[in-house]
């Protein structure tokens, strides 16, 4: 791996530490205050996936701060437990889509996301959970 990402990767994730901790989150109270469901499904053709409003509220900051694509594929992975090829697909659909539309669908609820059953995933489309 390259220094410059892995320093990049590091920078990005103390950020996102500094801000968790000035909401005073924690993984204990997160359950119970984020409306929404993480988890992840999948058909012959489409990854289903579903992201808590907390999670969709830190990937929102991660993509405001111009995080790197590692970082925010490591943040979708990490809640639903989805390999790192399929994480960083749609790390990088929601690059492309951008902040302002992950925000739009997050609707307090968190979002839904469903991307190709491909090499690598490609993000067809996002909504509301609610």
């Amino acid at each position: 791996m390259r220094d410059s990402l892995i320093t990049q990767t590091k920078q990005d994730f103390e950020k996102l530490n500094n801000k968790l901790e000035k909401e005073n989150r924690s993984v204990t109270t997160m359950a119970s205050s984020c409306p929404g469901l993480n988890h992840v499904g999948e058909s012959t053709d489409y990854y289903y996936i579903g992201l808590d409003h907390c999670i969709t509220k830190d990937l929102i900051y991660l993509l405001g701060v111009s995080a790197g694509l590692a970082t925010i594929a490591t943040a979708i992975a990490a809640p639903i437990n989805i390999g790192a090829g399929v994480a960083t697909g749609i790390a990088a659909g929601l690059l492309a889509i951008g902040t302002a539309t992950v925000s739009y669908h997050s609707n307090g609820s968190g979002i839904a996301l469903t991307a190709t059953h491909t090499d690598p995933p490609v993000v067809v489309s996002i909504g509301s959970q609610t």
